[in-house]
């Protein structure tokens, strides 16, 4: 087993880190047509592996700081240095995808949506639970992505494809 050393896990394995995370998105292929209608809403074509080193200076502040001492012990499920939990959304499942294209298109009704949107949050919950995530998010499966979150609660605000924003580009070449 590999194990790196860090001050806020001195025998955290490598291999967990692996296993779980790359199971899920590093080894996706852009080339794979199910994976790449996901990883374009993500607006990736590669994902890639985080570092859990090279944050010394981060460490030292927070420990100067005395930062995470500041929150409630009951949030801190770990003895690491860091909190973990998950920022911004998860990627959404082809199923949920779809659901969301047919509710708003007024082809699924809305308790249908939300026993798919339960089913696919509680996969996301248990993802977190099983990977020592300390702060457990919804993932924000709900959301299609921050601009269409802000424009729907917009009056006189109208959302676009990139298709009908084509319309609109003079350098369609550059665009």
């Amino acid at each position: 087993m590999t194990t790196v050393s860090s001050p806020g896990h001195p025998e955290l394995e490598a291999t967990r880190f692996e296993k779980n995370l790359s199971k899920y998105y590093i080894k996706m292929d852009y080339n794979n047509p199910e994976h790449k209608e996901m990883m374009d809403m993500e607006g990736l074509k590669e994902w890639v592996p985080g570092r859990i080193s090279g944050f010394k200076q981060l460490t030292e502040a927070n420990e100067y700081l005395n930062f995470f001492r500041k929150i409630p012990r009951r949030i801190i499920m770990t003895n690491s240095s860091f909190l973990v939990s998950l920022l911004g959304s998860m990627p959404r499942s082809k199923k949920l995808l779809t659901a969301k294209r047919k509710l708003n298109k007024g082809n699924l009704d809305i308790s249908t949506y939300q026993e798919i949107l339960d089913e696919e949050t509680k996969y996301v919950v248990s993802l977190q639970e099983n990977n020592d995530i300390d702060i457990i998010t919804s993932g924000e499966l709900n959301r299609d992505n921050y601009v269409s979150f802000i424009a729907e609660r917009l009056e006189g605000v109208t959302m676009m494809s990139m298709a009908d924003m084509f319309d609109y580009i003079e350098d369609k070449q550059g665009f």
